[in-house]
């Protein structure tokens, strides 16, 4: 039996990033080399948050621009492959189907949280790719079990990519390139980054209890973590994570990123 494909959290940060040559872009590209190819990939993107857990099912996925006031350059990159529903379709039964509760629709597309990152990771766009929705009803608790109800995807060949930022706050962000780190924003990326590898998923699924104020601080709003709730709910138990990169930018957001089963 074949090994399950890996799962993947990335910190996406500014989307300036992608039309950077930095050291993060330049690990994104290192990582997709590395990788074992996958029947098609699933994006968790802290950028689609809808009422229901929703699966988007074109056949080709529109490239969403869901930033404003950046380079015009940006605007002309267009992450254009094939949709993966059907690959999904065609490996998963009804009945599997039925336990996740996801919703196939034809709305939505590859925001940048999913598309910027593979547009470094898979720049020949040759393998399918769909986005998973964030239930926005859901607790903290609830988007755990979903993880663990989709993670036989794994199984079937299919690359899982949550997308997120450990530390995301944008009141507090610095625009240039060499902004120092926030010491808080660099304490809370380690205290995560500690109960990764500790494999406390307990701590990591109520971080109001875990971390209080620090957590506060690094997340005004939580859309961004949610995503790494994912990653760790997909992983199986005999997985350590490895760290694929370490860096904060624009002083308050995290580029934490690792991986299971790599």
């Amino acid at each position: 039996m074949s090994s399950p494909m890996p799962v993947i959290f990335v910190g996406h940060g500014s989307p300036m990033n992608i039309i950077a040559n930095n050291d993060f872009t330049k690990s994104l590209a290192s990582l997709g080399a590395k990788l074992p190819h996958p029947t098609a990939i699933i994006v968790i993107s802290a950028h689609w948050w809808t009422e229901g857990s929703l699966i988007h099912a074109s056949n080709s996925p529109q490239t969403i621009y869901d930033f404003y006031g950046f380079p015009d350059e940006l605007y002309k990159v267009d992450y254009k492959t094939t949709g993966a529903y059907p690959y999904l379709q065609n490996k998963v039964s009804d009945e599997q189907w039925k336990m996740t509760g996801l919703v196939p629709t034809s709305s939505w597309g590859l925001d940048h949280g999913a598309w910027a990152i593979l547009h470094h990771m898979f720049p020949d766009r040759d393998i399918p790719v769909t986005q998973i929705s964030l239930n926005s009803k859901f607790s903290f608790q609830e988007h755990f079990n979903l993880a663990q109800k989709i993670k036989f995807l794994r199984e079937q060949g299919f690359l899982i990519i949550c997308s997120g930022n450990v530390v995301h706050n944008l009141r507090q962000i610095k625009w240039e390139p060499d902004a120092l780190a926030a010491p808080w924003a660099l304490e809370f990326e380690n205290q995560v980054l500690e109960m990764v590898l500790k494999k406390d998923r307990h701590s990591l699924v109520d971080p109001y209890q875990a971390f209080g104020e620090t957590f506060s601080k690094s997340h005004p709003s939580f859309d961004h973590y949610v995503p790494l709730i994912y990653a760790v709910g997909l992983a199986n138990d005999s997985e350590m994570a490895k760290v694929n990169f370490k860096q904060i930018q624009n002083s308050t957001i995290s580029m934490l990123s690792f991986s299971f089963g790599l």
